[in-house]
């Protein structure tokens, strides 16, 4: 099962997942006929849903069908005391849904909460799990997204997940993750503070600084996973940003050259990101390319 759970993030296509989450099921199916009570059964099917919900959010499918099997699996195995596997599961289910519901303006509190609430649990059995801490990280971003989307100040929630990437960004654990959202969180600091109506002119540097923290934080995610397809991505990001807010020509094609590579690999490595990085690869060579 956890070999299913990783092939997840390398599939490249629905019908090739929903294979994958078929198999799981029948996985799932076969362990239960031996103990109804095998908490660890449900659990694992229900981290392998609430991936695949995770993978059809951001390639920009509908994940509400992988979200309902992921709840009705992880409700039982939470329910059976299943431990941290179970946790980890609803939080990031509950993370993928809060994002949905923010991206279609409707109200996330619930589903926040309920992140809160598996991060509680997940952290009582494993003070330092870097798992659930990457996941706390997360729940700030959408928490941050949703106050953007009111006209609301956010700028205090990327504090807080700054903070809390960077104790995820310490654990002992060789988790690319927990590296990769603290070059993401500083990524959207960067973002912020090139915003006019968030920033002032003032915070330029401190732009700069968030952009600079980012890319070393990418080479801790390359230490663990070379090829880490979403640190590809975030790095590419960066290198764009930088590109944008430089006013000299030579550093801003340097900077939109190196964006363009990072992304492409990032983009090749795991072509679903197509849905949200396609469009910066393209600014980013467009960028390189002006005279």
């Amino acid at each position: 099962m956890l070999a299913i759970n990783l092939l997840i993030d390398g599939y490249n296509s629905e019908s090739e997942i929903e294979l994958l989450t078929k198999k799981a099921s029948a996985f799932t199916a076969s362990c239960l006929s031996i103990n109804q009570k095998l908490c660890f059964c449900r659990s694992k099917l229900g981290q392998v849903y609430a991936r695949a919900a995770y993978r059809a959010y951001l390639t920009g499918w509908d994940p509400q069908t992988w979200l309902q099997r992921a709840g009705e699996n992880l409700t039982v195995a939470q329910k059976q005391n299943a431990g941290l596997d179970a946790e980890q599961g609803a939080a990031l289910a509950h993370i993928v849904e809060a994002s949905v519901l923010v991206q279609g303006k409707q109200d996330a509190r619930p589903a926040l909460l309920a992140v809160k609430e598996d991060l509680a649990r997940c952290f009582r059995m494993a003070p330092n799990d870097a798992t659930c801490r990457a996941h706390a990280v997360e729940a700030e971003w959408v928490t941050a997204d949703a106050l953007a989307g009111q006209g609301k100040p956010f700028v205090a929630v990327l504090q807080g997940a700054l903070e809390k990437a960077r104790l995820a960004a310490q654990s002992p654990e060789k988790l690319p993750e927990a590296r990769w959202v603290l070059a993401e969180s500083h990524l959207r600091h960067a973002r912020a503070l090139a915003t006019p109506r968030v920033a002032g002119p003032a915070d330029s540097r401190l732009r700069d600084a968030h952009i600079g923290d980012g890319l070393a934080a990418t080479e801790q995610v390359f230490a663990i996973n070379p090829n880490h397809a979403q640190g590809l991505a975030t790095q590419g990001a960066l290198y764009l940003l930088r590109a944008q807010t430089t006013r000299e020509r030579a550093a801003q094609t340097q900077a939109a050259l190196a964006a363009a590579q990072a992304l492409d690999r990032a983009l090749q490595n795991d072509p679903l990101l197509s849905h949200r990085y396609a469009p910066l690869l393209a600014q980013a060579r467009s960028l390189g390319a002006s005279p």
